[in-house]
Parts: structure tokens; sequence; C-alpha cells
């Protein structure tokens, strides 16, 4: 057992409808290992009628995302900050 944290997500949610995640890391040495599917898995299992969102922008988050059986949305919109 160690006091290592090697992983985290963030997540925002209503518990009723709407959720956002903002954030999946893995430290560098303990990526490829199914951390991050974890975290992802546990948070968005919890309630099954929460729809997930999320910013797929980063190398390889789609592909990521696509495997935990995300999909692209043609709903989302934004206001980018200036």
């Amino acid at each position: 057992e160690s006091d290592t944290l090697v992983g985290f997500v963030r997540g925002i949610t209503d518990h009723t409808s709407n959720g956002y995640i903002s954030m999946v890391v893995v430290a560098p040495d303990y990526r490829n290992q199914g951390i991050g599917r974890k975290l992802v898995e546990e948070l968005t299992t919890k309630n099954t009628g929460i729809t997930w969102v999320l910013r797929a922008s980063r190398d390889g988050a789609k592909e990521f995302f696509a495997h935990l059986g995300f999909v692209m949305s043609t709903d989302a919109m934004e206001l980018t900050r200036q």
C-alpha cells in the first residue's frame, strides 16, 4: 500500500441529469494501466440518468473517451473567454 497519488478525475454534476468531466489526470509513470478508465467509469456509472459532457481537445482524448462509450455531440455550444 502506498500514499502516492497516481491519478484523479474532476466531475461536476447536479446529481439529476447533467454532468461535466473537467479533468482526468494520471501520472506519467502510471499511464496505460487502466487507471484513467477506472476513474471515469467510477464517476459516470453511479447514476445512469446523468448525461456527461466534456471537452476532448487534447491529443488522444477523443479516442480515450470513445472507448468508454462517449460520442461526439451535435448539441454543445461554448462561449470562449477573451
